[in-house]
């Protein structure tokens, strides 16, 4: 997967970009230029290509391209909801992503990635950053027809469950709800994770 293209460069380039966007980051705050209370985070920080173009993350292009589908009518939302979990017996991090595009209908991406140490990028944010890319290139094939890659409820069932049983094992990293996607599907699967005593997410 390290090996994998996005246009520009590849992952493994990426990751190394955030590192060292970081380190400088750190260095910033030492000498006062940022102040020190200020975290960092890969996405808030803004790029220029060599010819001055504002390009970003790694999952810009992605992002751009669902809003402009969202924009044009193509897709009723362009926000993935989002469930991240650790799978601690292969040492990864998992993210599952679904975008409902019609009633009982899913683009959907599933991400695994190795559950790395490493400064300027969290295992769970590359993750997600993928899933996002997955999305969007799902989304391309699903609105030329050039491929059946729409889900239907029954199949994201399947990965509830799995995800469930993780939340239940206490692997569960973090989720993002968007309230379109359950609107636009008619309904989703359950799904529950507690925050302390209370029920957050479901």
């Amino acid at each position: 997967m390290l090996t994998r293209h996005d246009g520009r460069r590849t992952i493994l380039e990426y990751v190394a970009d955030c590192y060292y966007l970081a380190e400088a980051f750190c260095d910033a705050q030492s000498s006062g230029v940022v102040p020190w209370d200020e975290p960092f985070h890969r996405s808030s920080l803004v790029e220029t290509g060599p010819n001055g173009e504002v390009t970003g993350g790694l999952d810009a292009t992605a992002i751009r391209y669902l809003s402009s589908c969202e924009g044009s009518g193509s897709i009723p939302n362009r926000i993935p909801d989002t469930f991240i979990i650790r799978v601690p017996e292969h040492r990864n991090v998992r993210c599952v992503e679904y975008l409902a595009i019609a009633p009982n209908r899913f683009i959907h991406a599933d991400i695994h990635v190795r559950d790395f140490r490493f400064v300027g990028i969290t295992p769970s944010e590359l993750a997600e950053n993928l899933a996002i890319i997955e999305i969007a290139d799902r989304v391309k094939k699903w609105l030329s027809n050039a491929a059946p890659v729409a889900i239907n409820r029954e199949r994201l069932a399947k990965d509830f469950a799995e995800l469930q049983r993780a939340v239940d094992a206490g692997c569960f990293l973090s989720a993002g709800s968007h309230s379109a996607n359950r609107v636009v599907a008619g309904g989703l699967p359950p799904l529950h994770v507690r925050f302390g005593t209370a029920r957050g997410w479901s």
